[in-house]
């Protein structure tokens, strides 16, 4: 590449360059052989540190490509600043990405401020080109790194934007030197320790152009509000010591923070399943999530509440998260208030249910196929819901549609496949109380004239069920073995018209059943396929 600034001024910067790239490999933030894309707005700060991560890319071992996203607010604006980045990674022989997303429309349509609407989409297509990187140079996604260019400045007025929300200690914190996103690639901060006229020096002496954003300069925004209204008046008033003072409150918050990480991890990596639904994905993962009752309200209260945040924050739920939600989470929790739930954000929602507390995904996060699917559970142990009472907890049990799983394994649902009874779906080995399959009398059956049926409940549903001599409401039933209301809604059972003949699982009805007098059986097996045996 062929510098335009002058040998001298290029000569100063020896030093800083030096102190990134050390950075860069005491903390292991981008590995050997592995490669970076780099966020790329055409701006002084992704100016810079693209151009830097280019300079020592050779030393260090790694490739690197940018990604530009047009975000459409400033008209003919954005689509110069995008013709001149990829005009200008042409001329450094550097694959770039560029996309162009109305935000505005994305913003209205989310109900999100435009500042909100434009983060989520920068950071999702940086994960879509970290994937498309992976694939195209068959590289491991472990091996890929999303750099983006936040600096110094950025850390002060990050910290002062939550501190005015009244955020927790957490956010005190600021933004980390490197973090991993929902879907694992980590995101890393080469500047997050270099200052804005270190940045504009640093372009300066290259003789780069940085692209300036007008909109920078409007106090409409919040942020735009802190650096340009806030900022100077704390250091007209209090020195220019402000800004180190505010950083140290964020290391000291970042060391709380890591802290409280190890604990929330460990509770989690024990306690926390995932009860996934065939055919149901939501964002960040399964639709539903439970902890344990008695383990959750047992834990103190700044550990419950990083719980409640990293619960929802897997399921996609990132921010937006008050102090009104988590106390009124307590007061649930500590109530052990079974069927009562607290509403969370866009839709989101935690419920009491028996001994567990469940997370709840809002449904508009799942594929509309999931109701047409019918499936199977499977619990791995410890049980999701305990074995007093509720009929989701045998070792082994099988329920339809849900399937219950480690954190860990949460995201290795299979899709869903359309409607049909003979899909195959993996499940745990059956316990000798819990078969996978239920005999019927196939001439009683073909008696009632209605052919059987997998469905979810319907209203007036009953069973009749051993040892009761009558029939006995599907509601009634699943508030007596404490089934989760959102779970209701769920399960797949054989019917004949308003009768249940098989929950599997859970009941089967004594009526069609297997007598000494029965000449022709017809099993039917969980995963919806049948087959006629002779007794």
């Amino acid at each position: 590449m062929r510098e335009t600034g002058s040998p001298t001024a290029i000569a100063l910067q020896q030093p800083f360059q030096q102190r990134v790239q050390s950075l860069i490999a005491e903390n292991d933030l981008i590995p050997r052989g592995g490669h970076v894309v780099a966020g790329l707005s055409g701006g002084p700060d992704s100016l810079c540190l693209f151009h830097l991560l280019n300079q020592i890319k050779t030393a260090l071992g790694f490739t690197i490509s940018a990604v530009h996203v047009n975000h459409g607010l400033r008209g003919e604006a954005s689509d110069a600043d995008q013709q001149w980045v990829e005009g200008f990674c042409k001329r450094l022989q550097v694959d770039i990405l560029s996309c162009r997303e109305d935000v505005k429309a994305l913003s209205a349509e989310r109900g999100e401020t435009p500042e909100e609407a434009g983060r989520a989409l920068r950071y999702r297509v940086f994960a879509e080109a970290a994937h498309q990187v992976a694939r195209d140079r068959g590289i491991l996604p472990e091996q890929v790194r999303i750099a983006v260019a936040h600096n110094r400045n950025d850390q002060v007025e990050t910290i002062l934007m939550r501190l005015m929300r009244g955020t927790g200690t957490d956010g005190l914190a600021g933004m980390s030197l490197c973090r991993t996103d929902r879907l694992g690639f980590q995101i890393i901060r080469p500047l997050i320790e270099t200052g804005r006229d270190t940045i504009e020096d640093y372009c300066t002496a290259y003789g780069l152009e940085p692209r300036r954003d007008r909109s920078n300069e409007a106090s409409a925004y919040f942020r735009n509000r802190i650096r340009l209204e806030l900022l100077p008046m704390l250091r007209a008033r209090f020195g220019g010591g402000i800004e180190t003072a505010i950083l140290r409150l964020g290391e000291n918050a970042a060391a709380d923070r890591d802290y409280f990480f190890e604990k929330t991890t460990a509770f989690l990596k024990q306690h926390l399943k995932a009860v996934v639904v065939e055919g149901d994905h939501a964002e960040g993962g399964a639709r539903y999530y439970a902890l344990p009752l008695p383990e959750f309200a047992g834990a103190h209260p700044a550990l419950r509440h990083r719980l409640i945040r990293s619960v929802f924050e897997k399921m996609g739920l990132v921010q937006d998260i008050g102090e009104a939600h988590l106390s009124a989470s307590d007061t649930l929790i500590m109530a052990a208030a079974t069927g009562k739930s607290i509403n969370f954000p866009r839709g989101y929602r935690l419920e009491v249910g028996g001994r567990d507390v469940f997370f709840i995904a809002p449904q508009h996060n799942t594929s509309a196929g999931a109701a047409s699917c019918t499936g199977r559970a499977h619990l791995s142990d410890p049980a999701v819901v305990s074995p007093e009472g509720s009929a989701l907890c045998a070792e082994g049990a099988c329920l339809p549609d849900v399937a219950v799983d480690t954190a860990d394994a949460a995201d290795a649902a299979t899709p869903c496949t359309g409607g049909s009874v003979r899909g195959r779906l993996a499940r745990h080995e059956p316990t000798t109380d819990q078969q996978s399959y239920q005999d019927f009398d196939l001439d009683a059956l073909n008696a009632a004239g209605t052919a059987p049926v997998y469905r979810v409940r319907q209203p007036g549903d009953r069973i009749f069920l051993p040892g009761l001599g009558g029939r006995k409401k599907i509601q009634d039933l699943f508030v007596d073995l404490k089934i989760p209301r959102f779970l209701r809604e769920e399960i797949k059972m054989l019917a004949i018209d308003g009768e249940i003949l098989w929950i599997p699982g859970l009941r089967h009805s004594e009526r069609y059943a297997v007598t000494p007098e029965t000449r022709r059986i017809r099993r039917f097996y969980i995963d919806g396929h049948w087959e006629d045996l002779n007794p």
